[in-house]
């Protein structure tokens, strides 16, 4: 398929410079069209084969006119077929102005070899190259020219030569270039996943315990206890506080969470619903690789467990290696949202395994194994 965009939108080497940088290359060629008009010349006086001068002055013109074209034509494709019909037509074109002109026109190769540089492999390119050369060379033997044209020859091909390597140079840095672009645009991609990943976490969890100490503080204040209530409201306060300094850190990329805190959130959670908690009071036989992702674990687990089990009890149980969170309730799925997702790529991440799904006598089970 031809990658054929209009000018300026494909985000070529020519194309991101803009218009001006373009109009300046064509201005630059055509100055270097003054070269041509002295071949012309040249051709229509000479004119060993009687070839109308008309023809001879059009050929030219063509010539030149390809060739002030060449930084729009780049930016319009950037496709190889497209290169590859410019260097072939204009490679037969060149070879009529020498049969016309003499080996005076030797340097008209230059341009095909210019728009081969940028189609081919380099490898390709610099056999062309080699190969141009020769036939140029077995030409002025056959022809009998004086020696200053075989010096023309060697001096085309180091400048056919050093054409090909500046080609591939700018090539080179226009995919470096393009490179960066892909890398900057992944880590953007990536960093906002962070960022809607954390946020998931920290709200998803914080919210549905506000919710349900707040709801715990109005049923208090109804039943004419407001000492405890204002206890549940402090909670709530504290919870709120907290949460957006762990927004804040998210953000700033500085986050981190703690296994030990996740336990007594999660705690304080649980008993806030109604459902009796069975947590460990101690991390210390958990290695400090795994507990982060052990604390998003318990995080995530916890709070579908509130959310979805309508169960009265649950048990988080942590070893070196593996987390596990139970509880007895109805052993329906949580639905499969960011939350669940999210989880999984933290455990892939460090090598780890994520299970969950309904526990064989009852109730709900989410498991993470490591390996570290």
């Amino acid at each position: 398929m031809t990658e054929t965009t209009p000018t300026g939108t494909d985000g070529s080497w020519w194309a991101r410079r803009g218009r001006r940088f373009r109009l300046a290359g064509m201005l630059i060629a055509l100055f270097f069209t003054i070269y041509l008009i002295d071949l012309a010349q040249t051709a229509v006086r000479n004119n060993p084969l009687g070839v109308p001068a008309w023809l001879i002055v059009g050929l030219y013109l063509v010539y030149a006119v390809s060739f002030v074209s060449l930084p729009a034509m780049a930016a319009y494709s950037r496709a190889p077929a497209y290169r590859i019909t410019m260097f072939t037509g204009v490679f037969v074109l060149a070879t009529v102005l020498l049969v016309l002109g003499g080996m005076d026109t030797v340097y008209l190769f230059i341009y095909p070899i210019n728009s081969l540089a940028f189609a081919a492999p380099l490898r390709i390119a610099l056999i062309v190259d080699v190969i141009v050369v020769a036939l140029l060379m077995a030409a002025a033997f056959v022809l009998e020219t004086s020696g200053d044209a075989f010096a023309q020859l060697l001096i085309f091909g180091s400048m056919a030569t050093i054409t090909i390597l500046m080609g591939r140079l700018v090539q080179a840095n226009r995919e470096l270039r393009a490179a960066q672009e892909g890398i900057a645009e992944l880590s953007a991609r990536d960093e906002r996943a962070r960022i809607a990943r954390d946020l998931h976490d920290i709200l998803g969890h914080t919210l549905t315990t506000i919710t349900l100490k707040s709801s715990l503080a109005r049923r208090l204040l109804e039943a004419d206890r407001p000492a405890e209530a204002g206890v549940e409201i402090t909670d709530v306060e504290h919870l709120a506080r907290d949460t957006l300094g762990e927004v804040r850190a998210t953000v700033s990329g500085y986050r981190e969470a703690s296994l030990a805190a996740e336990l007594a959130s999660a705690r304080a959670a649980l008993r806030a619903a109604g459902i009796t908690p069975e947590l460990p009071l101690a991390v210390d036989g958990v290695p400090e690789p795994q507990r982060t992702v052990f604390a998003y674990a318990v995080r995530e687990g916890v709070t579908n467990v509130i959310r979805h089990s309508h169960a009265g009890r649950c048990a988080v149980t942590v070893s070196h290696g593996r987390l596990d969170v139970r509880d007895n309730g109805r052993g329906r799925p949580a639905p499969q949202g960011n939350g669940l997702t999210g989880l999984r790529e933290r455990v892939e991440a460090i090598g780890g395994v994520l299970e969950a799904g309904p526990a064989p006598g009852g109730g709900y089970t989410l498991t993470v194994r490591t390996t570290g």
